[in-house]
């Protein structure tokens, strides 16, 4: 998804479509625009063109099978990476890389 493009379009809208937006994004996980029925048909359709809701990743599953990665691919090529561990006192944690090249070297995700 180019979130560039996305602003942009959503910034000539106004706050309710931004909101709309928003939530169909991060709250209700949409997998395209035409499923956002609040957005008038001709911003979704826009929307579609510029800024389509697509992800390039992949999940790996750790050997054990408890830890799970996935590799997020970005637009320029370059992929950031999170992790879902799952430790054995029933905690959860995550691990995210909110670069491209986390320089932390984990055993998982190398």
């Amino acid at each position: 998804m180019n979130i560039i493009r996305l602003f942009k379009i959503l910034d000539k809208e106004g706050s309710l479509r931004q909101k709309q937006a928003e939530k169909a994004l991060f709250k209700d996980n949409a997998g395209s625009w035409q499923e956002v029925t609040v957005l008038p048909l001709a911003l979704r359709n826009e929307l579609d063109k510029a800024a389509p809701i697509e992800f390039d990743f992949d999940i790996i599953k750790s050997i054990k099978g408890s830890n799970f990665k996935a590799a997020v691919k970005l637009e320029d090529g370059l992929s950031i990476e999170t992790v879902l561990l799952r430790h054995s006192d029933g905690r959860n944690s995550v691990c995210v890389s909110s670069q491209a090249g986390c320089p932390m070297g984990c055993a998982f995700c190398r």
